[in-house]
């Protein structure tokens, strides 16, 4: 119906961006070079579209972010701290200042309790799941979108050629009937109109 014909233009459409939508520092890759005899199959379109697919690019890249995340989740990040603070104290010669420097210094060392270090891992540890998930369902959508648009080409291809068929068909079927009118066999002017105007 009219819905599947938007779907497909829609699809195809999509197809089209896959290839014109990439990122401005990475290097632009060919579509797959079909030779004579060698046929675009529909597991290398989705190969091509997975692979090349911007919006793909950029959720895969969430992955190494993900994976940084859990190497800090397991190692312990508290490093000692040393704070020094160094002042001047002077004031008049009648206030008996006999230390005119100031110092404080101090150590402190953070320290996890109740099982921190392990809800801190496994909060990484879920962090990185998640965005595995969220990368496949995007990949997906996007193998499914290529399959729909694949499809939708096929289609579109084979209804091109049928109604290039009916087409060759009425002229046919004109040429016999004005062949049959000069002839004056059964059929009359009225008949030919009737298959002209059906080319």
């Amino acid at each position: 119906g009219d819905w599947s014909s938007d779907v497909c233009s829609s699809d195809l459409f999509l197809i089209a961006l896959i290839g014109t939508a990439r990122p401005a520092s990475a290097q632009p890759t060919a579509l797959p070079k079909t030779q004579p005899g060698h046929v675009l199959t529909l597991e290398k379109s989705v190969a091509w579209a997975l692979q090349n697919n911007p919006e793909l690019a950029v959720a895969r890249q969430q992955r190494g972010i993900a994976q940084a995340g859990v190497v800090i989740g397991k190692t312990y990040p508290f490093n000692p701290v040393w704070g020094s603070a160094i002042m001047g104290d002077n004031g008049p010669a009648a206030a008996g200042i006999t230390n005119h420097v100031f110092q404080q210094h101090a150590v402190t060392q953070e320290v996890e309790l109740r099982k921190q270090g392990k809800i801190r891992r496994e909060i990484a540890t879920a962090a990185f799941s998640r965005v595995e998930w969220e990368i496949a369902l995007q990949e997906q959508k996007m193998a499914v979108h290529t399959i729909r648009a694949f499809n939708g080409y096929l289609y579109q291809q084979e209804k091109l050629r049928v109604l290039d068929d009916t087409i060759r068909l009425q002229e046919d079927t004109s040429k016999k009937v004005k062949q049959f009118v000069d002839l004056n066999l059964r059929l009359k002017a009225a008949d030919l109109m009737l298959a002209r105007s059906d080319e």
